[in-house]
């Protein structure tokens, strides 16, 4: 237990001699969270890797690259035939920017910030009455996201909206049989690397 405590006494002294964000410095942010999508039961889990570039101590600018695993909820058709679906990966690439709202000399940042890019929403699996694997065609879609959270020490907790329209579902004939909601928050904890010291101008 000792050695414990030590170790986790070192590693908050080097986190604290470390953080923040300096202008012209590059930052590495990785976190994971839980995603769902508003009015249904369907969530699951987001992973993101964003490279950053610092702005200033006030703004940075990054491409969050990374997705979701969310299990879709999607009604039956006309004769019953569709029943839940299985879990699907969509994949994003968007273009960030944060501000951060930073007081001098201390560790918590709180920030807000938006994007706009790329979403690569994944096809949708799922049986039909007889129990029959039947895979659900939509397209990708631009979309965007509004975001806050703060930054202590390398540490980062944040919430996040992303607006992403409605796609249509199609069967192997191309016909469309339905539509797969796609907005979806979350919430994520993370940490990241470099971006210097805070500073205030």
């Amino acid at each position: 237990m000792r050695n414990f405590l030590i170790i986790l006494g070192l590693f908050f002294i080097a986190f604290g001699n470390a953080y923040g964000q300096e202008a012209g410095k590059f930052r590495f942010d990785i976190s994971l969270g839980y995603a769902a999508i508003a009015d249904t039961d369907s969530d699951g889990l987001t992973f993101y890797l964003e490279p950053k570039w610092t702005l200033n101590n006030r703004m940075n600018v990054g491409l969050r690259i990374g997705g979701s695993v969310i299990g879709k909820e999607i009604g039956e058709d006309a004769e019953g035939d569709f029943a839940v679906p299985e879990v699907a990966f969509s994949g994003s690439y968007v273009g960030t920017f944060d501000y951060y709202f930073h007081k001098s000399g201390s560790a918590f940042a709180p920030f807000v910030g938006a994007g706009f890019g790329y979403y690569e929403v994944a096809n949708v699996e799922t049986e039909n009455a007889q129990g029959e694997s039947v895979e659900l065609k939509t397209d990708s879609k631009a979309g965007g996201l509004v975001r806050l959270g703060f930054d202590w020490y390398k540490f980062r907790l944040g919430f996040e909206y992303n607006l992403i329209p409605t796609s249509d579902l199609r069967d192997l004939d191309n016909v469309v049989i339905g539509t797969s909601k796609n907005n979806y928050y979350g919430v994520s904890l993370g940490f990241y690397f470099g971006g210097g010291k805070w500073k205030r101008n």
